[in-house]
């Protein structure tokens, strides 16, 4: 039984219709990434699988369970994170309150313990446990995100463009740390990137969205050496 399944999704934002007939299945331990250019619908499917944009048709299952209609709060204490682009920390609390809020819902003992195993994993956020969120660079940000979801011991991890407006070697840096989150947790991460080439070359499996439609859908190094749609589509050379 795959983690995720998302079928014959048709989603967009009241009348505005985005995905037509979009369907991908996420495993345990794996990366999918989501690539395709500018409008293409990639942050909306990721939206429309949390319960933040409108769906009309198809379904979401998490581990076999229908969580179409589920709010997010509830698809969230079910074991899926998701990471928006923007707004993705507390920007005037410190590090160490935002891990706290992250941790609401678990008793002392358990959140001691989680807090320890992401700072394990994490051992830069350690060091800024007491600066604000404001203080810090676009790639401690997202190692605070980062650190806030795993806190929670989620299932599934939804990135939506982790890498955005980073340097190339802070931007390598965040998508290594995504490998290595599905290697040691066994997370299953949906990947949205605009960095195409890269992505694939993390990824398990891709999907290819163009103007909300698949366009491909498979193992991510076929899409990678196929290159009729990287070129046309991602940019790829």
């Amino acid at each position: 039984m795959a983690l995720l399944e998302v079928r014959n999704l048709q989603a967009g934002y009241g009348k505005l219709q985005v995905l037509f007939d979009v369907s991908l299945s996420l495993n345990k331990g794996e990366i999918h990434c989501v690539v395709g250019p500018n409008g293409s619908g990639k942050s909306t499917l990721l939206k429309a699988i949390f319960g933040l944009a409108n769906i009309y048709e198809g379904k979401v299952l998490l581990n076999g369970r229908d969580i179409t209609r589920l709010k997010p709060h509830e698809k969230a204490r079910m074991g899926m994170a998701y990471l928006p682009q923007l707004d993705n920390v507390f920007s005037r609390l410190t590090v160490r309150e935002n891990l706290l809020l992250a941790g609401y819902t678990l008793d002392h003992t358990q959140y001691r313990e989680r807090l320890e195993e992401v700072l394990d994993f994490l051992p830069q956020v350690r060091a800024m446990m007491n600066r604000k969120v404001l203080t810090l660079s676009g790639g401690e940000r997202q190692m605070v995100a980062m650190a806030m979801a795993i806190l929670r011991k989620p299932d599934i991890i939804m990135l939506d463009e982790p890498t955005a407006a980073l340097a190339p070697k802070i931007a390598r840096n965040i998508l290594n740390k995504i490998v290595e989150l599905r290697d040691r947790f066994k997370i299953g991460v949906l990947l949205v990137e605009q960095n195409a080439k890269v992505a694939l070359e993390i990824s398990d499996n891709a999907v290819l969205l163009v103007a909300g439609k698949e366009v491909y859908k498979g193992p991510a190094s076929d899409l990678l050496s196929n290159k009729e749609l990287a070129k046309m589509y991602l940019g790829v050379r």
